[in-house]
């Protein structure tokens, strides 16, 4: 992805690709050719950048040749197209060798367990990443700030990229007026691994921006990604982005693009 070069500016390296399109998960639940419609629209508009790949379930993979695909699987590794440029796994790594690069999930739930299995798949010689869950359709199944810094600071100092998934949908963190349930913010997390990456903040530290709810503490330039005093240029992005937080999963694109243009980040 182009986040992996240095970028001019700012907003380039922390927004290009930042998204992938899961159109056909919970809570959208479209059907493929709907999916798949979005998707294309979605690439093809002023706004394509925004978006990577197109995730879709193992058994689907092969109906999509055209397409840069992240598979979600569990259990066997599939057969699988050329096209398939990450794996996202929910149990257990399959043996031998992976046909691209993959990412694990991981539970937040039990800390020393989250760190023992982040630990294992550093070890791992096949280079594999780390996903974590950060929503869901209830209370229990978001985590707490804390959860989330400690996950960033275990990855970055085991070398290990990772993605984030569901709830993701705002760029700030916020307590939907529908279920009363507290939402992290994707720029929220951005903020959290470029900054804490770039100035070796703690847990601490990474955990005061996560929980932040006020967009005003925030700042996302041509020049710079800022939380309060502490900031970022465009090279240091990119490498949070290339080394770090390398996307999020979202059922719909066109609210955080307009949630971002409504917060003046576009």
């Amino acid at each position: 992805m182009s986040t992996q070069s240095t970028a001019a500016d700012a907003r380039t390296a922390a927004l290009t690709g930042l998204v992938d399109y899961a159109g056909l998960f919970p809570p959208a639940r479209l059907q493929l050719d709907e999916a798949l419609a979005e998707y294309r629209r979605i690439r093809a508009s002023e706004h394509a950048w925004f978006v990577d790949r197109f995730i879709v379930k193992a058994e689907l993979a092969g109906q999509l040749g055209d397409l840069p695909l992240s598979v979600v699987m569990d259990g066997d590794l599939p057969p699988l197209p050329p096209n398939v440029v990450m794996l996202e796994i929910k149990g257990e790594p399959p043996d031998g060798p992976l046909p691209a690069a993959a990412i694990v999930e991981v539970d937040w739930r039990d800390s020393l367990a989250m760190r023992a299995r982040l630990e294992v798949l550093a070890a791992d010689p096949r280079g594999l990443g780390a996903k974590l869950r950060c929503g869901g359709l209830t209370a229990d199944m978001f985590p707490p700030p804390e959860a989330v810094a400690r996950f960033m600071g275990h990855c970055r100092q085991l070398g290990l990229r990772y993605k984030l998934t569901a709830g993701l949908h705002q760029p700030f963190r916020h307590v939907d007026q529908a279920t009363g349930f507290a939402h992290h913010g994707f720029v929220n997390m951005l903020a959290g691994e470029t900054l804490g990456r770039t100035h070796a903040l703690g847990a601490a530290g990474v955990t005061a921006i996560i929980a932040d709810e006020d967009p005003a503490n925030f700042r996302l330039d041509a020049q710079t990604l800022a939380w309060r005093d502490l900031s970022a240029g465009p090279g240091e992005i990119a490498a949070a982005r290339s080394r770090g937080f390398l996307a999020f999963g979202s059922c719909d694109v066109e609210e955080p693009l307009a949630a971002l243009a409504a917060s003046g980040l576009l």
